[in-house]
């Protein structure tokens, strides 16, 4: 399933349900991250950031990586190489 913008306050994040036996996940560019965040992480450092908060790091990945694997490698000349973070929130949170 396709990931679905939301946008709030004029931020946006996507939030992409796989499939039922999946946890959502939500997908923030990295520099928004950081920056509402007050601070730089390593990726170390934001998993155990995360952990602590009861969530996951699926993945650090970039807009061309995923136009890349889903449309092919031609399609993703001139997409972003920012890094977005795909964090999986349990349902329980």
């Amino acid at each position: 399933m396709r990931a679905q913008p939301l946008k709030r306050n004029n931020f946006e994040v996507c939030v992409t349900f796989e499939s039922p036996a999946k946890m959502p996940t939500i997908s923030v560019k990295g520099s928004l991250l950081f920056q509402l965040l007050g601070r730089s992480y390593s990726e170390e450092e934001f998993n155990d950031l995360c952990f602590d908060f009861g969530l996951e790091l699926d993945e650090v990945t970039t807009e061309k990586e995923i136009i890349s694997k889903e449309q092919g490698a031609d399609k993703s000349l001139g997409a972003s190489e920012e890094p977005i973070y795909k964090i999986e929130i349990p349902a329980n949170r």
